[in-house]
């Protein structure tokens, strides 16, 4: 007799066939055409900034920035002399076509004509202006604030968390401030049960929850039991949200900072049988 089809397999395939219908419809409704800066009315140009650092990783700061005409979906922008931008005085290179950031998300979102910076590895200042010069010569700066240093005081790397209870995940640093995002990643082994339905099972699980006050980031019991046995790793970042300061004051735009934390592992453990 042929065994019956695994749901909760079924709801798996269905869940990751819905998240790559989201991410094709974002990318569907943002133009990936580009126009050059001589072409359209630079007053009426939507603004995106951002910068973004990872204490694990040795990049150094990455900075990106992309012009889109009209709006947050219309064509990108690539400007032509002598309008440029700058970093702290430093040119930011021009880059057509995906851009691969280490933030997924950005990866999905930033298509087109873009602007892309990355400084030598090092400590991060507590801010940083992106000036852009028009094609008129007129200058317009946006500065980035970067989120205060800060890691994960709790779990410990190499801490062991048996199922069973909810997980807390403890910033060290200061409570958030307005406007500042914090977000916890998990990801670990898969929870299964029984034989692979067509050699297929869960490799892992990832779970996200964001706070925006405080510094403690709370798993339910519930969230946690949706992991398997072994290992886990826990990322966290802290983001700073804002609106651009000057130059798009007709469309708008937004500015993001991003810090990304010195990451953990933890073993997740099934309770004792009793």
């Amino acid at each position: 007799m042929k065994a019956p089809p695994n749901t909760s397999l079924k709801k798996q395939i269905a869940s990751s066939i819905a998240i790559l219908a989201i991410s094709s419809l974002i990318c569907s409704c943002n133009s990936k055409k580009t126009v050059t800066s001589d072409h359209v009315n630079e007053d009426q140009l939507w603004g995106e900034y951002k910068a973004d650092y990872n204490a694990f990783q040795s990049e150094g700061m990455e900075f990106y920035v992309q012009y889109r005409q009209g709006g947050s979906a219309g064509h990108t922008i690539r400007l032509d002399a002598p309008a440029r931008i700058d970093v702290d005085g430093q040119p930011m290179a021009m880059v057509d076509g995906d851009r691969k950031l280490r933030n997924p998300i950005l990866a999905v979102l930033s298509n087109g004509t873009s602007y892309y910076l990355n400084k030598p590895p090092g400590p991060p200042a507590k801010s940083y202006t992106i000036t852009w010069t028009r094609s008129d010569k007129s200058t317009y700066a946006n500065s980035l604030i970067i989120p205060e240093k800060a890691s994960i005081q709790k779990p410990v790397d190499g801490a062991v968390f048996t199922k069973g209870t909810s997980l807390s995940v403890t910033l060290a640093g200061d409570p958030l401030k307005k406007g500042e995002t914090a977000t916890a990643h998990i990801r670990g082994p898969g929870q299964w049960h029984g034989e692979p339905v067509d050699g297929i099972r869960p490799a892992s699980k990832s779970i996200s929850k964001s706070i925006t006050a405080g510094t403690e980031i709370v798993f339910t019991k519930e969230t946690m039991d949706q992991f398997g046995s072994g290992i886990a790793r826990i990322t966290v970042n802290r983001k700073i949200s804002a609106k651009v300061q000057q130059g798009h004051e007709s469309v708008g735009g937004k500015l993001v900072s991003t810090y990304h934390f010195l990451p953990v592992s933890i073993s997740i453990a099934d309770p004792p049988v009793e």
